[in-house]
């Protein structure tokens, strides 16, 4: 886990700051008070977000022009807490602990949902912000009740809620923790996060009026292809309904099967029309479909102990975890992404360990060799995924920084008016940094060919 998040940390200080979602926030930021920022992030039509905008401006003064040094420092404390927080949730006492929390690893990053939590920032990568909120809670959860639990479990849920939108995950980690019988969190604590959020929906759709994102303000998959908003609009704009479903549809079956992606799919599409799937998806898919294979045979067992009053830390931790994997979907209604479901993909990475270590224990010797096969399976085709990860941060590297050389055309195409000197001073910056980087071509060639994972 260690070895893996060092790896990864690494070449995401090899990431410039990117100019897209990054350059227009930190410009943006620029110009306002911290208390501008805030107050102003609550009239931003369909998002909702004055934490995570303060987060940006707190990081962006306390850089004192070290902007990429700031934001890659942040970023890389976050990797670290996430693999502190999973270790943590993945105890490791026996062999078959060991191995769990082996294929647990490499699922979490090798599973394309977590690409998006390592390759952007925005500057601040809000969604790898919710992955480490509901694992911490799932930490709190795990223990003798006390008053602090509850303290640190309302801040957390409060922060994830106001950084963006899909940190009401944080609620359902905390309802869904306490359900499996985890009970370090007080009924009272719950009820508090309870109340939070109903007080935040009103708010938000009562007092502000802020909707849920319209249809025409994005792309999105739709079964193989992408549709542009007014395709969208014509198609669903009477019933979004159809759209909705297929969303939260999509999103599911991604992290179960690694399609579709984005809400495209590709090998679906690539079997109808008589094509071989390229290398890559039949990596992906079978790497996914034999996790999917352990997580579906452990769950039967883990319910069944559960209604029993025998279900043990496993148990407990792989029917939250499906729970998590299942919210965050229903969470993706509005448009499919894979970044999205970035925190169903770290719970799932759970879920895999949870059952691993629940089969490995049970069954017959017949059975017990099924086990072994499908987990060994699993280790080889996601040792492949996870190691492809860093080349994939190299090429993202090597693409941020050709975006910074067309800095300018950028700022124009988006209508950004750079006229403040402060302004100036900041992309001369931030261009400076990204053209000194030196990212090593990737070429996928010989044994690489095998990486060559989208």
């Amino acid at each position: 886990m260690l070895v893996l998040t060092a790896l990864v940390a690494y070449e995401v200080c090899r990431i410039p700051v990117q100019v897209s979602d990054s350059v227009g926030n930190l410009l943006q930021i620029q110009r306002q008070t911290l208390g501008e920022v805030f107050v102003a992030q609550f009239s931003n039509g369909a998002y909702v977000r004055p934490l995570l905008w303060a987060q940006f401006k707190l990081a962006y003064e306390g850089a004192f022009g070290r902007e990429t040094l700031m934001f890659k420092g942040i970023h890389v404390a976050q990797l670290l807490l996430l693999a502190l927080l999973a270790l943590r949730l993945m105890p490791v006492r026996s062999r078959r602990e060991c191995a769990a929390a082996v294929l647990g690893t490499l699922v979490l990053f090798g599973l394309h949902t977590f690409d998006g939590l390592v390759r952007e920032a925005f500057p601040i990568n809000s969604f790898l912000t919710v992955a480490l909120c509901v694992l911490a809670v799932l930490a709190l959860a795990d223990g003798e009740p006390a008053w602090w639990r509850d303290v640190a479990t309302v801040g957390i849920f409060a922060a994830a809620l106001l950084t963006i939108e899909s940190g009401v995950l944080v609620m359902a980690a905390v309802a869904g923790a306490r359900l499996v019988g985890m009970r370090g969190i007080s009924p009272r604590a719950i009820a508090v996060v309870g109340l939070g959020l109903a007080a935040y929906l009103v708010f938000r759709f009562g007092v502000l009026q802020t909707g849920t994102p319209s249809l025409g303000e994005r792309a999105s998959g739709f079964g193989f292809r992408v549709l542009e908003p007014d395709a969208l609009t014509a198609r669903f704009g009477a019933n979004p309904w159809p759209f909705y479903l297929y969303n939260v549809a999509a999103s599911l079956v991604t992290v179960l099967l690694a399609e579709p992606r984005a809400g495209v799919w590709y090998a679906a599409q690539g079997v109808m029309v008589g094509q071989w799937w390229p290398a890559w998806l039949w990596i992906n898919v079978l790497a996914s479909v034999a996790a999917t294979v352990l997580v579906a045979w452990a769950a039967p067992v883990a319910f069944a102990r559960w209604r029993d009053r025998s279900a043990g830390w496993h148990e407990r931790l792989l029917l939250v975890a499906i729970a998590l994997v299942a919210a965050n979907a229903v969470v993706s209604f509005g448009y499919t992404k894979d970044v999205i479901m970035s925190t169903g993909g770290v719970c799932f990475a759970l879920a895999v360990y949870a059952a691993t270590a629940i089969l490995l224990a049970t069954g017959t010797r017949p059975v017990a060799r099924t086990f072994y096969v499908v987990v060994a399976l699993g280790l080889a085709l996601w040792t492949v995924r996870a190691a492809a990860l860093p080349f994939r941060l190299e090429m993202q590297a090597a693409r941020v920084r050709q975006e910074w050389r067309d800095v300018e055309g950028w700022l124009e195409r988006q209508h950004i008016e750079v006229a403040m000197p402060e302004g100036r001073a900041l992309v001369n910056r931030l261009r400076g940094r990204a053209l000194r980087t030196r990212p090593r071509p990737v070429e996928w060639t010989g044994w690489r060919s095998v990486l060559d994972l989208n």
